[in-house]
């Protein structure tokens, strides 16, 4: 994919200008006809650190759960971009994969519902692309984080943007 079609699978998003991640998620479920689910575990070091698992219901993101919080986001950014990609719809295939991943399930059934934890080159690029470019999005700022600005003054974060012209 080039960059603009990146640019068009992002505006078709319908962000709002200021977006989390979990606004990035509900717009992606929304795109996609079923709600994304982030969930945080202890992946083997020798796995991916984010993995999407597909049910007929739900896409899961399961994410590194020692990543630093900015990293969890990255690894979020970079599985909905796999989703709006569409590399989803290839199956796992390797058991042993699934026992490393969901070790106290049946391999069989954990086949049925994974995703995708393995791409090539270029869904890998692809994939990194269009994740930067969803993370750029992202409030670096969100309204629950302080970031030692007095509780008497919450919005003293927007007056500075607008007093600087990126509001």
């Amino acid at each position: 994919m080039n960059k603009g079609q990146f640019r068009r699978l992002v505006r078709d998003l319908e962000l709002p200008r200021r977006v989390d991640v979990a606004g990035l998620c509900a717009a992606v479920g929304r795109r996609l006809g079923r709600p994304v689910v982030v969930r945080s575990a202890h992946l083997p070091p020798d796995l991916p650190s984010g993995l999407v698992i597909v049910t007929s219901a739900h896409f899961v993101i399961f994410l590194d759960a020692l990543a630093d919080s900015w990293l969890q986001d990255g690894i979020v950014c970079h599985e909905l971009a796999h989703l709006l990609l569409g590399h989803h719809v290839e199956p796992v295939t390797d058991p042993d994969a699934t026992r490393r991943i969901l070790p106290t399930l049946d391999p069989d059934t954990v086949l049925r519902a994974l995703g995708r934890t393995c791409y090539d080159e270029s869904s890998e690029h692809d994939a990194e692309a269009l994740g930067t470019a969803l993370f750029s999005l992202l409030n670096p700022w969100p309204r629950d984080d302080a970031r030692g600005v007095p509780r008497g003054d919450p919005d003293v974060i927007e007056r500075i943007e607008r007093a600087l012209g990126s509001e």
